[in-house]
């Protein structure tokens, strides 16, 4: 689907499949907020 797009606009299937992940990263976050509260972060050392 991305190349399609990408062809139709002219911007390239990049752009689009860049959409659909920073959404689906989005998406998840928002799904998972309550249990990702409670993991510790690990810093860096």
């Amino acid at each position: 689907m991305a190349v399609r797009l990408g062809r139709f606009c002219g911007n390239g299937p990049g752009l689009w499949l860049r959409m659909q992940q920073a959404h689906d990263l989005w998406k998840a976050e928002e799904n998972l907020k309550d249990q990702l509260g409670s993991i510790p972060c690990h810093a860096a050392m």
